[in-house]
């Protein structure tokens, strides 16, 4: 199983900490799908942008650039945008 707690670099533009990126349910969500593939080895992530909306104001979108390999060392393609309903 991955490390559920990768290094996380945050954008100059992104005031969110670290810890609330962490709590956020859309990364937990994303980690648990990492963890539980079992072929992608997640180094590192850096956030690039928070998008907060709603009352009170909550994580809605988060997009990142994740440091991955498969498991014979590949790197893999790591841009993701992390998002809930859209409503």
């Amino acid at each position: 199983m991955n490390d559920l707690r990768p290094v996380i670099v945050r954008g100059a533009d992104v005031e969110e900490t670290e810890e609330e990126i962490r709590q956020s349910y859309l990364f937990q969500q994303w980690l648990e799908k990492i963890a539980n593939s079992r072929e992608i080895k997640l180094v590192g992530v850096k956030v690039v942008a928070v998008y907060k909306w709603g009352r009170p104001k909550e994580i809605k979108m988060i997009q990142l650039e994740a440091e991955a390999y498969d498991t014979d060392g590949r790197k893999l393609g790591g841009i993701a945008i992390l998002r809930g309903d859209t409503m």
